[in-house]
């Protein structure tokens, strides 16, 4: 029941937490579950005081084994990082949700040496079971550069789902090797993985960096007519800067009216940089009319 209100949503936190005390009163004791379920309530909630309580009148339960550091969640990284270093003095064996929420805590705060550290503590066992520390992993790596440890890490996943290629997807196409994400991309056809709005995402964001406008206009036509998936505003923007780079700027300019507004006056900028770079005045001066109309 506690675990059923708090999924519900915010209105039916408190039952949570009603049922959560009524089980004090009839002395049964919480166990990691109840904990987890509360704890995730209070991270929907975004209530930090009422999270760190639970934290505290579940010292007994945490030394099973067992933390969900959502903390994380609240903007507060460097927190969940003393926690675990504070489970570690305890010699309190952290599990997998425990490890993805550190793991997700130091891509915030930039700490390569610990996120290290971890993974070399990470037993070959739970690697295998969790796929998600091999994905925060692998976010990690990216971040910092070391494309090579986080391709070995994606290449020992036995049973590749979504997730863990889209985030090799993404670490290659952070750092603009098209090449790359489009073999994973035909790979993921191989496995019959279908592609989701972030795979694409990240394929037409490499492709631009990369001036592979053929390829990334083939790969949108595929988002459509093959998967279909409607474009977003972001779909519609790397297009943007995509056919922007190449000089296209007509082409650019028509994608512009399936942005909405907000999006509109950022693809504005980049169509107007494009046009200052190719040296397209009469583009320049009507794009440059409809900034100061949507941001004074």
């Amino acid at each position: 029941m506690v675990s059923a209100y708090a999924q519900v949503g915010d209105d039916c936190v408190h039952k949570a937490f009603r049922v959560a005390q009524d089980m004090q009163r009839e002395e049964l004791e919480p166990n990691r579950i109840t904990l987890v379920s509360l704890l995730h309530a209070v991270s929907g909630l975004r209530a930090l005081h009422v999270g760190k309580s639970t934290l505290r009148r579940s010292t007994r339960v945490r030394k099973e084994g067992y933390i969900v550091m959502d903390i994380s969640n609240n903007g507060l990284a460097d927190e969940a990082v003393i926690l675990f270093q504070q489970m570690q003095k305890e010699k309190v064996n952290p599990d997998s949700v425990a490890l993805v929420s550190l793991l997700q805590a130091l891509v915030q705060v930039g700490c390569l040496s610990l996120a290290r550290e971890v993974h070399t503590r990470v037993d070959r066992v739970l690697l295998d079971e969790d796929v998600s520390i091999i994905n925060c992993l692998i976010s990690i790596y990216s971040k910092y550069r070391k494309l090579g440890i986080a391709k070995s890490l994606f290449e020992q996943v036995a049973e590749r789902d979504l997730a863990t290629s889209n985030s090799m997807i993404s670490a290659y196409g952070m750092h603009g090797d098209c090449v790359q994400t489009l073999e994973l991309f035909e790979q993921m056809k191989e496995y019959k993985i279908a592609p989701d709005g972030l795979t694409f995402t990240s394929l037409l964001s490499a492709c631009s960096h990369s001036g592979m406008v053929d390829e990334g206009l083939c790969v949108f036509k595929s988002m459509i007519e093959e998967y279909r998936l409607t474009p977003s505003d972001e779909h519609y923007s790397c297009m943007v800067d995509l056919l922007s780079r190449a000089g296209r700027l007509d082409e650019a300019y028509e994608l512009l009216k399936f942005l909405s507004s907000m999006q509109t006056a950022s693809a504005l900028g980049a169509l107007l940089a494009a046009c200052r770079i190719h040296e397209n005045i009469n583009m320049g001066e009507i794009i440059g009319r409809r900034p100061l109309e949507l941001e004074p």
